[in-house]
């Protein structure tokens, strides 16, 4: 036997093995359907090759059954692999479908973001503008109502923050945390710069 075949599985050799005794049954069943019964050398010579028929067909047998045994045993493992790589399937599927969800949400917040960062540049003043009291009055009323808003948005990016890291997202978890990050120093800023230095830097 080959060393290709004396490590094939199990399966293979249950094949190989078959094939063999078939091909003897074969061989020897020809052989004593054309050989001439004439002398006692011819009989004698007939009953060897039937005990040798008779062996290649036990085989036959044997190989025969070890095979639907092993083919079986092939059956349920392919089955419990295929059950195995649905549920991968399903878990894939299942996180494909979160990343979107929380990408989706993540977009929504930064266009809230951006709608934002456009206010604020309405607000911003080159360095010499006059600034009036009425314009300082308006300026902080409006810069207070996005400072109110900011909390919800922290909010918002800390809890997709928190979800994608939980999901193990990196990419999400990562946009998350520069976002939350830059709201973070926004809300700073407000809170403790002057509001009229703020708007004109």
């Amino acid at each position: 036997m080959s060393n290709s075949i004396k490590n094939a599985s199990p399966l293979v050799k249950a094949v190989v093995e078959l094939d063999r005794h078939f091909s003897t049954l074969e061989r020897v069943g020809t052989r004593v359907a054309e050989i001439e019964l004439k002398t006692d050398t011819d009989f004698e010579q007939a009953r060897r090759l039937m005990l040798i028929f008779s062996e290649a067909g036990e085989g036959v047998t044997l190989e025969i059954g070890r095979l639907s045994q092993l083919l079986t045993e092939a059956r349920v493992r392919s089955e419990e692999i295929a059950k195995r790589v649905e549920a991968r399937t399903e878990e894939l599927s299942s996180r494909r479908d979160r990343t979107q969800e929380l990408n989706e949400e993540f977009s929504q917040l930064a266009a809230k973001v951006g709608e934002l960062g456009a206010e604020l540049n309405e607000y911003k003043r080159t360095p010499g503008d006059a600034v009036t009291p009425e314009d300082r009055e308006q300026i902080a009323v409006k810069l207070s109502h996005v400072g109110l808003r900011l909390g919800p948005m922290i909010l918002e990016a800390q809890r997709i923050r928190k979800e994608a890291r939980a999901e193990r997202l990196k990419v999400v978890d990562q946009k998350a945390e520069s976002l939350t990050k830059t709201l973070q120093n926004l809300q700073s800023k407000l809170q403790s710069l002057d509001l009229i230095s703020l708007v004109a830097n």
